[in-house]
């Protein structure tokens, strides 16, 4: 299974890497990285999933699209500091002082 996106007015079309799905009957999780290559993802025309060429009937069900960003390695840096600023805060607390 492979993720696709048409941007720009349909003008642009842009894909992830796929991934096999096994072809047993049950209910599986996928979960595809988007990397920050993509372009105009800011207005999407059309997702789809491409399921590629298959000689017998496929039935497949989708739940659940979800799409979230990863955060930046800046952002998570910005984050870790504040986390520990705010321990060093309480503790401060803790003890008695007046931060």
């Amino acid at each position: 299974m492979q993720p696709f996106f048409q941007t720009n007015n349909f003008g642009s079309f842009q894909s992830l890497t796929g991934q096999n799905l096994p072809i047993d009957g049950q209910y599986h999780d996928l979960v595809f990285l988007m990397p920050n290559t993509l372009t105009n993802m800011n207005v999407v025309d059309q997702t789809g999933l491409n399921i590629g060429s298959h000689t017998n009937g496929l039935q497949f069900n989708v739940d659940l699209i979800e799409f979230s960003s990863v955060p930046e390695p800046a952002s998570m840096l910005l984050l870790g500091i504040g986390m520990i600023g705010g321990g060093w805060v309480r503790r401060a607390r803790r003890a008695g002082l007046n931060v």
